[in-house]
């Protein structure tokens, strides 16, 4: 019982190695990504490199934020209507 466990032990630990070493880039030359976000009291749109103050009609609102990598832009949209677009260039996106 005992080497069956530290066998599993040894299994589990390597796994575990493999899954740290390995990173994933993933390379954007075009389409868009989107994200959902919830707008709080600060106007603060948070994007994993950075965040954008957004305009005072949006707070307390979930709103979309697609990031376009064709045209270099972030587009904000509520209910399918287009907010603010803000200029978001391609080296921005750090994955």
């Amino acid at each position: 019982m005992v080497i069956l466990i530290q066998k599993l032990n040894e299994r589990v630990s390597a796994k575990a190695r493999i899954n740290q070493s390995v990173e994933i880039k993933i390379s954007l030359q075009k389409g868009c990504v989107y994200y959902i976000r919830f707008i709080r009291s600060d106007l603060k749109l948070y994007l994993p490199n950075e965040s954008f103050t957004l305009m005072p009609e949006l707070k307390y609102s979930y709103v979309v934020a697609e990031i376009n990598i064709d045209n270099h832009s972030l587009i904000i949209r509520q209910n399918g209507e287009i907010k603010q677009v803000f200029a978001y260039t391609l080296n921005a996106i750090g994955w």
